[in-house]
């Protein structure tokens, strides 16, 4: 008995426990029954974080998935992004980022090395699928420490890292992501939602001075990033070398001034747990990369 109940007269206390079963019996019974069923079609998978006595801050968080048909055989396949090991994890056995197929029975096959998928560069935190280049085959998009990862799909059941040919590292922590096409030109451009100003370097203690009692500082104790936009400059795929000469600034109020549009994808963002919209303003050129910062949205 809690300490309202303690504190009640025995009438209320009974007419109390009386309405609570009462309130359980009227719930409905579920029409629908989920079965778990994750062995029985070939999922054997764990998420590994490479947890340390120091207590780095990326353990706490990682690990994603996403539904996407990346041979189009009319099938939903699964990916699994996991965080692995990261530099200072020690004895510790990855399980790695891992592609099932689903086959017409209804039970997944593990295609990760087929795929080109096996070994991932960054210790991962979430994906976002999408068709950047509009040849009706999804692309996978990999957020993590200390960068991301966009891997092209070739319509042939492989995968192609191009994260540099097309300029969408995002370098630092980066926790999740999406596409959308904000400025309606047809084209699906990038965000990238990153988290905080972090590294193993900033790693300070916390918790109590002695043995087995260090804990993970809170978030709020490290310094804000920006998070980025990605502007998609192709009409067709990211090959294309071009010299365009962009702006990389981050994202600051005045937009929300220029565009209603983008003050809802701000709040849309903010709300999926995006951390910050920082207001950093240093600029640079981008000369090779078939999308492009454009975190200045000018003509929005």
């Amino acid at each position: 008995m809690n300490w309202f109940h303690s504190h009640l007269p025995a009438r209320l206390i009974v007419l109390s426990l009386t309405l609570t079963a009462r309130a359980q019996l009227s719930v409905p019974q579920a029409s629908v029954v989920f079965t778990d069923v994750t062995q029985s079609v070939g999922l054997h998978w764990t998420h590994v974080n490479g947890a340390t006595p120091e207590k780095y801050l990326i353990e706490t968080m990682g690990g994603g998935a996403a539904f996407l048909d990346y041979n189009r055989d009319g099938r939903l396949d699964i990916l699994l992004v996991d965080s692995g090991c990261h530099k200072f994890s020690g004895n510790c056995k990855p399980s790695g980022n891992t592609l099932y197929r689903q086959n017409a029975d209804g039970v997944f096959t593990d295609v990760t090395q087929a795929a080109g998928l096996a070994g991932s560069p960054t210790y991962g935190m979430g994906v976002a699928v999408g068709d950047y280049d509009n040849d009706g085959f999804p692309d996978i998009y990999i957020t993590g420490f200390p960068r991301s990862v966009l891997y092209h799909n070739n319509k042939d059941g492989t995968f192609t890292d191009v994260t540099q040919k097309a300029g969408v590292s995002a370098e630092g922590w980066s926790t999740s992501a999406a596409w959308f096409d904000y400025d309606h030109d047809g084209q699906p451009d990038l965000f990238v939602g990153r988290y905080m100003e972090w590294n193993y370097s900033r790693n300070p203690y916390c918790g109590e001075h002695r043995p087995g009692y260090r804990s993970y500082c809170h978030p709020e104790q490290f310094p804000s990033i920006s998070s980025r936009l990605f502007h998609n400059n192709e009409t067709t795929t990211m090959a294309h070398s071009q010299k365009l000469g962009s702006r990389l600034v981050s994202p600051t109020a005045r937009m929300a001034k220029r565009s209603p549009a983008w003050e809802w994808t701000r709040r849309m963002l903010m709300g999926m747990g995006f951390r910050s919209f920082g207001s950093s303003t240093s600029t640079t050129n981008l000369t090779t990369s078939s999308i492009t910062m454009a975190m200045e949205l000018s003509r929005m």
